[in-house]
């Protein structure tokens, strides 16, 4: 009999997109939703995507929200916990709320009695399923793959990673403090602990600047951290990745 192999570990990297590629996707839902078999219109794919991309949230909690879990005249989402009873209220940023209002003032005039926030052109609630093929024709249709050698392609759930990636980007940028942000962002997408918030750190490339700011020498007249060349690579790290 041949010698048992020990089993290989596979590590799964999420894909996080940059700013290019989400005005990529939202560009292409016209083309996307164009076909006549579309279950999902145009405009509803384009609020779950910048739902999604703004707020974190997980694919199923976006599904189940409600008209009446919006309070857009406050700026809130009350999500309805899944499978870990994860409840919460979230406040908004003022441009998802300006779109959250047009999208529906819109489904108002074509589907008044439907509950659920997202559904289908007959007005019956989105399914996971159709809403995943419909990503991944979107996916491919802009252009979007991973280039590092990975079996899977971008996801429709790696937008909540990218969610995290970028905020906390922003606030490395502005040189917050994380110790007290890390917290607040572990309770607005949902999670129990700080295990869960503190991975989205390896794939924000300005965590290592202190670590790389070590490796260069205060007595040497010129340094690598001088050299803009350098500097504006590390910049584009991340829109790069």
């Amino acid at each position: 009999m041949p010698r048992i192999r020990p089993a290989v570990t596979q590590t799964f990297v999420p894909y996080i997109y940059n700013k290019t590629e989400i005005c990529c996707l939202l560009s292409k839902t016209r083309a996307c939703q164009k076909y006549r078999f579309c279950a999902i219109d145009t405009p509803t794919l384009r609020m779950v995507i910048l739902t999604l991309y703004a707020t974190g949230m997980l694919v199923g909690e976006a599904l189940r929200l409600c008209r009446d879990d919006l309070d857009l005249k406050r700026g809130f989402i009350s999500i309805n916990g899944g499978r870990f009873h994860r409840a919460r209220r979230i406040p908004i940023g003022p441009d998802l709320r300006a779109r959250l209002e047009r999208f529906l003032r819109s489904r108002k005039r074509h589907k008044p009695g439907a509950e659920n926030l997202f559904v289908y052109k007959d007005g019956s609630p989105i399914g996971p399923g159709i809403l995943g093929k419909s990503f991944q024709r979107l996916r491919r249709l802009a252009g979007i793959r991973r280039r590092d050698g990975a079996v899977y392609q971008p996801r429709m759930h790696d937008l909540r990673y990218t969610f995290a990636v970028h905020r906390l980007t922003s606030w490395l940028r502005q040189r917050a403090d994380l110790n007290r942000l890390l917290p607040a962002l572990a309770a607005y997408i949902g999670q129990v602990g700080l295990g869960s918030t503190e991975r989205y750190l390896t794939f924000t490339p300005e965590r290592f600047r202190k670590q790389l700011s070590k490796l260069s020498p205060k007595r040497r007249k010129k340094r690598w951290r001088d050299d803009p060349a350098l500097m504006k690579f590390l910049d584009e790290l991340y829109e790069t990745h």
